[in-house]
């Protein structure tokens, strides 16, 4: 017997908030010891003082990150 899915799948809201954009002079990255290959990325302020939690990403969302980065630095300035 299969069992058919007639509705739509119910949208359930994020508990997370919305968070703002931050602005950020660098962010550093680090690799996270672990059975499986993962980075952070720490956003820093001006001064050097860390700015939020840290992201980390598993190896492929880090390559992935790094093509976006590239495609997006590499479009032509539209003035």
């Amino acid at each position: 017997m299969t069992l058919e899915r007639t509705e739509p799948p119910l949208h359930i809201p994020s508990p997370m908030p919305v968070l703002e954009p931050i602005q950020c002079d660098y962010i550093d990255v680090s690799k996270v010891d672990g059975d499986q290959p993962r980075y952070k990325f720490q956003p820093h302020s001006n001064g050097g003082k860390p700015i939020g939690p840290p992201l980390i990403l598993e190896r492929e969302g880090a390559q992935a990150l790094i093509q976006h980065l590239e495609n997006v630095l590499r479009e032509p300035k539209v003035d």
